[in-house]
C-alpha cells in the first residue's frame, strides 16, 4: 500500500516580510530540523512511562499525523483505533500497524484490549508547546525553494492556469447573514456550522468510500491537508467585523469593518487576506460554500409539488419535544 505523505511549504523558503499589520495572525512555519527532539540511545528496551530516546523528527508520516492529530486532545488519555480512523481518513490496518510501532519506540501505551493512550512524559511535552514536525516530501535539493504556486511556471487547475507571479491580494471569507445578531450569536452559529459540515462529510464519506476506495479518498484528503497548510501559513491578516447596513449594503465588494454598537447589520465574519495565486485557486476550487435553511412555507410558496411529495414519501414530522423547546429557549437566553 503506498505510504501517504502530505506536501507542505518546502524547506529553504524565506520567510516574507510584509511590514506590521494590524490584526495580524500567523502561524509561523519551521523547517523539519529546526523542530527540538528528544533526546538519548534509541536502542534497548524501555519502559512507556519514561521517555524515550527515538526522535519525534525520525517517525514515518502515519505516525506523525497520528502525534499530531492526538496532541493537546482529550484522546491523548484515552483513544480507539477507530478515532484515529474517523478523525484522519487512514484505513484501520494502517492504523493499527503504525500504533503497534509507536508502542515500540514508547510513545504509545496500550491500556486495555483495543485501547491507548499517550505516556506522561509524551503529553507532557505537546502541553508545553511542542510540536511534531510535520513530514515532507523530499526535493533534490533542499536548500532550494520550490518551484510550486510561487514559482514563476503556476499550475494549471482545470483550463485554467494560475501564475506563481499573480499580484495583489486576495480575500477569504467566511460570514453570517443574520440580521440583528451579536457576535455570541456568531459564535453559536459558527460552532454549529463546524459540527454540521463534520456530520455532512462523514455521510459524503460513507457515500463515496464505496464507489471510490478508501484509497483514492484518503489521497486526496492528504492533498486537502496540505493545500489548507498553505492557507494557514501564508495568511497575512485576519479580521473580524460586520458588513452590509440596513438598507444601504453596497453592490460591490466592500471588507469587513468594525462593528459599531447600536447599528444593525446584515452579516458578521472573518476577512482573511491572502496571496493573490492562492485565492484564483481556491476561488477555482470552490468559489462559495452555502449552508441556508428553508422553512416549510418558503418550500411551499417556491415549490409547491416538492412540498406535497416530502408529505407524501415522510409523512407528517414528529413534534417538538418539550426539553427541545427548553434548550432552544436556554440558548436564546445566553447569545441574547
Amino acid at each position: 500500500m503506498e505510504e501517504m505523505e502530505e506536501v507542505t511549504p518546502a524547506r529553504g523558503i524565506a520567510k516574507p516580510s510584509y511590514g506590521s499589520v494590524k490584526h495580524l495572525v500567523k502561524q509561523e512555519f519551521k523547517p523539519l530540523a529546526e523542530n527540538e527532539t528528544l533526546h538519548g540511545s534509541s536502542h534497548g528496551s524501555r519502559n512507556p512511562w519514561k521517555p524515550t530516546g527515538t526522535p519525534l523528527t525520525r517517525l514515518g508520516c502515519t505516525e506523525r499525523r497520528i502525534l499530531r492529530y492526538l496532541a493537546g486532545r482529550d484522546l491523548a488519555y484515552h483513544f480507539r483505533i477507530a478515532d484515529i480512523v474517523h478523525n484522519t481518513g487512514l484505513s484501520t490496518k494502517v492504523v493499527y500497524e503504525a500504533l503497534h510501532r509507536l508502542q515500540k519506540r514508547g510513545l504509545v501505551v496500550k491500556v486495555a484490549r483495543g485501547v491507548y493512550r499517550l505516556p506522561d512524559h509524551v503529553i507532557d511535552l505537546f502541553n508545553n508547546g511542542y510540536t511534531v514536525p510535520p513530514c515532507v516530501e523530499p526535493v533534490d535539493n533542499v536548500d532550494k525553494p520550490v518551484d510550486n504556486l510561487g514559482g514563476r511556471g503556476g499550475v494549471d487547475v482545470g483550463k485554467r492556469k494560475v501564475l506563481g507571479s499573480s499580484g495583489g491580494w486576495g480575500v477569504l471569507r467566511g460570514h453570517v447573514l443574520m440580521p440583528g445578531g451579536g457576535w455570541l450569536q456568531f459564535f453559536a452559529v459558527l460552532f454549529f456550522i463546524k459540527l454540521l459540515v463534520d456530520w455532512f462529510f462523514d455521510n459524503v464519506y460513507r457515500h463515496l468510500v464505496g464507489v471510490y476506495g478508501p484509497w483514492r479518498l484518503r489521497v486526496i484528503m492528504s492533498r486537502v491537508r496540505s493545500l489548507f497548510s498553505y492557507l494557514k501559513y501564508y495568511s497575512r491578516q485576519v479580521v473580524l467585523g460586520c458588513h452590509g447596513h440596513y438598507n444601504g449594503s453596497p453592490g460591490a465588494f466592500s471588507p469587513l469593518e468594525d462593528c459599531v454598537d447600536g447599528a444593525h447589520y446584515y452579516e458578521r465574519g472573518l476577512d482573511d487576506a491572502i496571496p493573490g495565486w492562492l485565492a484564483v485557486v481556491l476561488d477555482i476550487m470552490f468559489s462559495i460554500f452555502k449552508v441556508y435553511v428553508k422553512t416549510p412555507e418558503e418550500i411551499k410558496e417556491g415549490n409547491p409539488d416538492y412540498y406535497a411529495k416530502l408529505l407524501r414519501e415522510l409523512g407528517e414530522p414528529p413534534p417538538m419535544p418539550r426539553e427541545f423547546a427548553d434548550l432552544v429557549g436556554s440558548l436564546m437566553r445566553l447569545i441574547a
